[in-house]
C-alpha cells in the first residue's frame, strides 16, 4: 500500500484530538484574508501529532519553505474536517474556538471515535472548501456528493475497484466537467480532483488499499480497495443510514 504517511485510523484521532486541545487552549486569531492558521500554530500543533508532515517542498534538488497553512494538506483537512463538523467554529472576532460539538468527540468511546469522525466526513465534510483548484468542479462535487457516496457504498464488500472505470462512471453519471479552455487533459484532471476530494480522505484515514505511485496523481491510479477497517466503516454505514445522531450524521453510533 502506498498510502502516505502510514495513515491509520488511530492516527488520524490522534491528531485530531491534538488539534481539539490545541485550539481549546490557545487563542488563535486566523489569517485576515484566507481565514487561514497562522504557520507558528500550525507548527506548534503538529509537534503533538503522530503524523508530521514536512516543512518544505522538495521539488528535483531544491527544497522549499511551505508559506501557509494550504500547503499542510493533511493539517488542512483535519481543520476542515473539524470545522465542518462543528467540532471547531470561527467566531465573529476571527478567532479559531471551540464548536457546539467539541465536547460530543470525547464522549464518544475511544474505540468509536474513529468512526465517528468518519461520519463526519461523510455528512459534514465540504468539497467545495478543500478543492481550491479547478474553478468550479469542487462546487460540483459538492453539489452531487450524496449521489457519489450512494455509490462508494458498494466499496464495503473489499473487492478491487477499477479505478478509472469507476470514476468515469461518476461523471458521466453526475454531468461533472473541469471547466477549463483546453479540454485536452480536462477528464483526467476531472478523475484527478474526484480522487482528491473522495479518495485522499479515505487515505488519511487509513482505509483503502491503492496501486498508486507516490504524491497524489489519482488520474494514473490503476485499482484500490477497502481494507478490513474500510470495510467495517462503510458496512456500518451502510447499515444505519436511517438512524440518526444530532450534529453529525442520519444515524446512531450506539
Amino acid at each position: 500500500m502506498n498510502a502516505p504517511f502510514h495513515s491509520s485510523p488511530d492516527a488520524i484521532v490522534h491528531d485530531f484530538e491534538a488539534l481539539l486541545r490545541y485550539v481549546a487552549g490557545e487563542k488563535i486569531a486566523l489569517t485576515p484574508k484566507q481565514k487561514l492558521v497562522p504557520l507558528r500554530h500550525v507548527k506548534k500543533v503538529m509537534e503533538h501529532f503522530q503524523v508530521k508532515e514536512s516543512h518544505e517542498h522538495i521539488i528535483g534538488d531544491v527544497a522549499y519553505k511551505k508559506r501557509d497553512e494550504s500547503e499542510y494538506h493533511r493539517f488542512s483537512f483535519l481543520d476542515l474536517l473539524a470545522i465542518g463538523g462543528g467540532f471547531l467554529k470561527i467566531t465573529g472576532r476571527n478567532l479559531l474556538a471551540k464548536g457546539p460539538n467539541w465536547e460530543t468527540l470525547f464522549a464518544v468511546r475511544p474505540e468509536e471515535r474513529g468512526f465517528h469522525l468518519f461520519c463526519a466526513l461523510r455528512y459534514s465534510f465540504n468539497s467545495e472548501n478543500w478543492l481550491m483548484c479547478g474553478g468550479d468542479f469542487g462546487k460540483q462535487l459538492e453539489e452531487k456528493s450524496e449521489m457519489i457516496w450512494s455509490r462508494m457504498l458498494h466499496w464495503s464488500d473489499g473487492k478491487v475497484i477499477d479505478w478509472r472505470f469507476w470514476a468515469q462512471e461518476i461523471i458521466r453519471a453526475c454531468g461533472l466537467r473541469w471547466n477549463s479552455i483546453d479540454q485536452t487533459h480536462a477528464e483526467g484532471l476531472a478523475i484527478w480532483g474526484l480522487g482528491y476530494c473522495f479518495l485522499k480522505p479515505l487515505e488519511y484515514f487509513g482505509l483503502v488499499e491503492a496501486d498508486k505511485k507516490e504524491g497524489d496523481d489519482f488520474a494514473r491510479l490503476q485499482s484500490f480497495r477497502l481494507n478490513r477497517v474500510g470495510c467495517d466503516y462503510f458496512g456500518r454505514l451502510f447499515a444505519k443510514v436511517d438512524k440518526s445522531i444530532s450534529g453529525i450524521s442520519p444515524f446512531s453510533l450506539n
